[in-house]
């Protein structure tokens, strides 16, 4: 289970490195802009709007497979504060995602994406952490294996 919440969260990763290569391409346009020369966006407001209700979804899928991890029991003591760790920064990944999607100026949203961008790292390596204690946990037969 930790495995599909990992490949959830790398396939939101990508997406989010990909918009912000996008944006810091923005960001160098507007700075281009205010020197006088006149370039494209990479991407239409629309565009834009449409990629980031994408990963609000995506975020929530991600979501949905950590409750079915949650709903499952648990006997490792470690695994508590684990699951306390990734349902904090699940939470406030989707604040990230809210106010990156609000973001009116290519460098405040160049910002919020890559705060986006370290917390899904450090979700990632949280889920590690998971699998790690799956595996410890199915070399010890008396204990419940960690989903």
């Amino acid at each position: 289970m930790y495995q599909r919440l990992q490949q959830k969260l790398k396939k939101i990763q990508s997406f989010v490195r990909n918009e912000l290569d996008g944006l810091a391409t923005t960001s160098a346009l507007d700075q281009e802009a205010k020197l006088g020369s006149r370039a494209e966006p990479a991407l239409s407001a629309g565009q834009l709007a449409q990629s980031r209700q994408a990963l609000v979804q995506a975020l929530g899928e991600a979501r949905q497979i950590w409750g079915q991890l949650q709903a499952q029991p648990q006997s490792h003591p470690r695994w508590q504060s684990l699951c306390t760790e990734i349902h904090k920064q699940l939470r406030l990944a989707e604040m990230d995602v809210q106010f990156w999607v609000t973001a009116r100026q290519a460098d405040t949203a160049l910002r919020r994406g890559e705060q986006l961008r370290d917390r899904l790292s450090t979700l990632i390596d949280y889920c590690d952490a998971g699998i790690k204690l799956n595996q410890q946990n199915a070399d010890e037969p008396t204990d419940d294996v960690i989903p």
